[in-house]
């Protein structure tokens, strides 16, 4: 190459030549690599699993809403207090990506908890709001 210079390169790819390099997706909510193994549940959690030893992890991934009427400065729990998880809430699993190197599947829940505290702010309301909780989980 002259100093100062640059050269242009043109690459053609060959039709007959297609490289597939391998992918990470075992089957519709599954992916794994040489080290893991991720299978994601129908509400949303995942079990993971460590291949070389065989340890087992279950039901990661899942959220909690609990509830306490204090401010920044102090804490006061409810004297009635319903702790609520996304475990029992349906989920929307999508894949997003899958490569040699990389797969991804989206994860949707819409998970109901109470809308707000009582006036007393002895208890969680009766009333339900929708939060939307979106994750993607990548290997």
């Amino acid at each position: 190459m002259p100093a100062c210079g640059y050269r242009t390169f043109v690459v053609h790819s060959k039709a007959s030549e297609l490289a597939n390099y391998g992918n990470q997706v075992v089957n519709n909510w599954t992916m794994e690599n040489e080290f893991l193994r991720v299978e994601i549940n129908s509400n949303g959690t995942f079990d993971l699993q460590y291949k070389p030893t065989g340890q087992r992890y279950a039901n990661c991934h899942f959220f909690e809403d609990d509830a306490e009427a204090g401010d920044p400065w102090s804490r006061a729990p409810l004297l009635q207090n319903q702790i609520i998880t996304s475990q029992g809430c349906a989920a929307e699993i999508r894949f997003r990506e899958d490569g040699p190197l990389q797969t991804t599947f989206q994860i949707d829940i819409k998970m109901q908890i109470p809308k707000s505290l009582t006036a007393d702010k002895r208890q969680r309301l009766q009333e339900f709001v929708n939060i939307p909780i979106s994750s993607q989980i990548t290997l």
